[in-house]
């Protein structure tokens, strides 16, 4: 109940409110790694950097493997804190955990980037960008399985967010007909 209250305020920017929630859901042991993934969050989008790296090393202690803590730390301590050594350590523990985490590429090639690793930087972000296509084949099956359930709007909208990372003009195309089916 409380991290489902949390979870509405966080979706209405109301970060004291799913502070709050987040908070209290979390020491009761409700769904406690969600809990505090949210409330380190909600820190975080509040503006308070240290409770945020305080909670996703709360959530590490816990959870080793957590991989949204280590991307969390990786964002706060590798980049926001200019501390590139962790960082890098925070997004190999994550690619070795996940070798297709494009967060992990992705702000590896920042701190690359800012390390003058620029060779290095180029090979990240190439590696995030390659799995854009998982994101763009997510929004297409899920639109198919909404359209196939009936869902028009629904699938509808997930062809229409594919279309942002299709691969090229003739897959673009492809979809475009695919949607004016349903949008008569």
């Amino acid at each position: 109940m409380y991290v489902k209250k949390g979870l509405q305020a966080y979706s209405h920017q109301n970060l004291d409110k799913a502070i709050y929630y987040f908070s209290f859901a979390a020491k009761r042991g409700k769904e406690k790694e969600t809990s505090l993934i949210m409330l380190g969050k909600s820190y975080y989008y509040k503006g308070d950097k240290k409770l945020a790296k305080k909670t996703f090393h709360k959530l590490l202690r816990r959870n080793k493997y957590s991989i949204d803590a280590l991307i969390w730390l990786t964002r706060l301590e590798g980049i926001d804190d200019k501390q590139y050594d962790k960082g890098l350590q925070y997004c190999n523990q994550v690619l070795r955990l996940d070798s297709d985490n494009y967060k992990a590429y992705f702000y590896r090639g920042i701190i690359r980037e800012e390390l003058k690793k620029t060779k290095l930087a180029i090979e990240d972000y190439t590696s995030a960008l390659g799995l854009e296509n998982i994101i763009f084949m997510s929004h297409y099956q899920l639109g198919l399985l909404y359209l196939n359930k009936g869902v028009i709007e629904k699938g509808v909208k997930e062809l229409y967010k594919s279309l942002l990372y299709a691969p090229d003009s003739t897959v673009k195309k492809t979809i475009k007909e695919q949607i004016k089916k349903y949008e008569k």
